[in-house]
């Protein structure tokens, strides 16, 4: 199946899901999982933001689950690459982290 096929497919499996679906949980689980297949990472976690005035995030989940101790350090720290991301609206790719020691020192640590 080509890469645009397997979006398609997850696409419309959300589109069969959200209708029917009365738990979050249920429906994030799917997010994390449909990212996985689609996007192939090693891993996929989420943080749900409470609102534009709220600095602190929810964690939901993650897979595997030890990357929820990387959300946990962004949030409290309210520094690391999710951070950027959610104050920037875009995507931050990270391929170096140890390039990063002077920006996310507590994250770098940890991820590393």
């Amino acid at each position: 199946m080509s890469d645009s096929e397997l979006l398609v497919s997850v696409l419309a499996r959300f589109a069969r899901l959200l209708p029917a679906a009365h738990e979050l949980s249920h429906i994030l689980d799917e997010l994390m999982r449909s990212a996985i297949d689609v996007l192939e990472p090693g891993g996929v976690t989420v943080a749900l933001s409470p609102g534009l005035q709220a600095n602190r995030s929810d964690l939901f989940g993650g897979i595997p689950e030890n990357l929820l101790d990387l959300e946990v350090c962004q949030r409290d720290y309210a520094r690391g690459p999710g951070v950027v991301a959610h104050d920037c609206g875009a995507a931050v790719t990270v391929t170096n982290i140890e390039g990063y020691g002077d920006m996310w020192p507590e994250y770098t640590s940890l991820a590393g």
